[in-house]
């Protein structure tokens, strides 16, 4: 019923220690997912840079780890320099389900145990009456959490009981056909932020309207940075400067014809590192 995409990218920073905090962490993420009856498929897309000879630990895991779960598929796509187009990562996600529902969610999420009931109670009537569903109750844990032991089904509603909240427009759930009809997230927005309120806007232009009840999600925090100053280069500080002049765009449909292809992204500037 329903499709996960789950964009990822490699990280020469990653710590690992032990059970190694970031195969923990997507562990309890993917088990979640797999746990939820309307969950048919849970579709990873990581990106690695093409001069890369190693295999990223953690997609090796995730491989080893879901090799025989025939819901679980992870891609690992090699190109170009460093630059994540999460934009990108998520289209060719979409254009690889199966399902009537796509929902995008994060690798350092915890789902809801509940998820599958309020989907069948109450989100499935609504996303047939041309709604999308945005804006999850956020429990954001710090890198001081201890998972080891975290029980998913007994210990979910304690550990958010006990987390500052927020709300995150990150996660949605949609019709594949309206993501299909406006060509997709934004390919222009490299590296990550902006493209989900964009998505958003661009739906509510075809006729959507947006659901604002809350399911909930644990975040959780990893010991490693993910992005900024300390992995990427100056010149992506700089690209996340300008994709907020992208929001200005009022083109409903976007991107070219091949979008969500793996072979480059489709209006990105850089294809392998070297300005067009």
């Amino acid at each position: 019923m329903i499709s996960v995409v789950i964009p990822l990218r490699y990280n020469p920073k990653r710590k690992y220690d032990g059970e190694t905090t970031e195969n923990l962490n997507s562990k309890l993420c993917i088990d979640s997912l797999l746990s939820q009856s309307t969950i048919s498929e849970v579709i990873i897309v990581n990106h690695t840079p093409e001069y890369v000879s190693d295999i990223d630990p953690q997609i090796d895991f995730l491989k080893k780890e879901y090799k025989e779960n025939d819901k679980v598929k992870v891609m690992d796509l090699r190109h170009g320099d460093f630059y994540f187009n999460q934009s990108w990562l998520i289209n060719i996600g979409i254009k690889n389900t199966s399902s009537p529902f796509f929902m995008r969610v994060d690798i350092d999420c915890i789902l809801d145990p509940n998820f599958s009931k309020m989907f069948m109670e109450s989100f499935l009537n609504y996303l047939s009456k041309d709604y999308f569903i945005s804006g999850s109750l956020y429990g954001h844990s710090d890198n001081k959490m201890n998972w080891i032991g975290f029980d998913y089904n007994k210990s979910f509603y304690n550990f958010l009981k006990l987390l500052p909240k927020r709300i995150s427009n990150s996660h949605i759930i949609v019709n594949k056909s309206k993501i299909i009809e406006i060509n997709g997230y934004d390919e222009r927005f490299e590296v990550w932020g902006g493209e989900d309120e964009d998505v958003e806007r661009r739906l509510k232009s075809i006729g959507l309207k947006q659901l604002n009840d809350k399911f909930n999600l644990i975040h959780q925090d990893h010991s490693f940075q993910s992005f900024g100053s300390g992995l990427i280069s100056e010149k992506e500080e700089m690209k996340k400067k300008e994709i907020w002049n992208y929001l200005s765009d009022t083109n409903i449909i976007r991107n070219k014809q091949k979008w969500g292809e793996i072979d480059s992204p489709c209006n990105s500037d850089y294809i392998s590192g070297a300005k067009k």
